[in-house]
């Protein structure tokens, strides 16, 4: 929320769909389910009007309860589950992402069966100020060894 210098969710949601994002993620760190849910359920209309996949970061009952397409969770996040079918509905079509920060993390998403990976970060980024970078170096291992869905994240504007 900090990142929207004014402006409201609803215009930036807009604006990254004008503009031609495939995906939008609400990441809202500090901000509780119940403040997220009004959030997300006035831009999903936005995202489905443009055919633009919705992420809700870190709260599956909120991509559940709004009906996203995709979850993102961060390792603390999936702590203490062994695959990711644990943690969906049968014939749920909610896809879930895990952050890694190292190649054994990304080994052990791919086996716990995420639907993708987001590895980073990649430079240091103020959104995570005690993280350290995982560097370049660790991207060039995910382009040569995950066999799933992959994205770098972490400082790359």
């Amino acid at each position: 929320m900090a990142y929207l210098r004014g402006r409201s969710h609803v215009e930036v949601a807009r604006q990254l769909c004008d503009g031609g994002a495939d995906l939008i993620q609400i990441r809202a760190k500090g901000a509780t389910q119940d403040e997220i849910i009004p959030i997300a359920q006035e831009i999903i209309p936005i995202t489905r009007a443009a055919n633009v996949g919705l992420v809700i970061n870190d709260h599956l009952a909120v991509a559940r309860a709004i009906g996203a397409e995709v979850c993102h969770l961060g390792q603390e996040d999936f702590h203490g589950h062994e695959r990711v079918d644990e943690l969906k509905n049968p014939g749920e079509l909610l896809q879930i992402g895990l952050s890694t920060h190292a190649p054994d993390q990304a080994r052990g998403a791919f086996e716990a069966g995420a639907d993708y990976v987001a590895i980073g970060p990649v430079f240091a980024t103020p959104t995570k100020p005690t993280a350290s970078p995982v560097t370049l170096g660790y991207v060039r291992w995910a382009a040569e060894h995950l066999q799933v869905p992959w994205f770098a994240i972490g400082g790359l504007i």
